[in-house]
């Protein structure tokens, strides 16, 4: 009992920075957050990405046999390998949802011819970050890449790998 006053001395202090602490925590979350499952977010960011356009169309709407090529999309798609079998055609061609809608009357989105733009393309994928597997085929800088391979100047990614198979030339 001789400690008791220290121990509630104790208490109070660790109930009043707790409070402290919970009180600052309120004031400084903006309004219009909320916490679920563990995340912190604002709620009204889901009603807005909501209503946002939608830019990109059905996959399946590229590969029609009367679009983008003579083979049905059941047979297109086995062309596509090396680990880009599972991606979509607007992955790396863009949003094409007007283009669709418009049965063709609306240019289709295209890939960028100038280097370093087509590279961004590739890259966005393909630098090496932390998590990706060790067989993923990744590239530190694109520019030590091309010219430990032997390639020039003005050459992209897909002069020497071909991107809807991921064979090299």
């Amino acid at each position: 009992m001789r400690h008791a006053k220290h121990f509630i001395a104790a208490l109070c202090v660790v109930v009043v920075v707790v409070g402290a602490g919970a009180t600052v925590l309120a004031l400084l979350v903006p309004r219009g957050f909320t916490e679920e499952h563990g995340y912190r977010f604002r709620k009204q960011a889901l009603v807005e990405e909501t209503q946002k356009p939608l830019t990109y169309a059905p996959e399946k709407s590229c590969l029609q046999a009367d679009c983008h090529g003579e083979k049905a999309p059941e047979e297109r798609a086995i062309e596509l390998a090396g680990g880009h079998e599972q991606m979509g055609c607007q992955a790396c061609h863009g949003p094409a949802l007007a283009h669709v809608q418009s049965k063709g009357k609306e240019k289709a989105p295209v890939m960028p011819e100038a280097v370093a733009e087509l590279t961004a393309v590739c890259m966005h994928c393909h630098k090496v970050r932390a998590g990706l597997p060790k067989k993923f085929g990744s590239v530190e800088d694109f520019e030590s890449h091309r010219s430990d391979m032997g390639g020039e100047d003005e050459e992209t990614c897909v002069d020497c790998h071909d991107p809807h198979t991921c064979e090299v030339d």
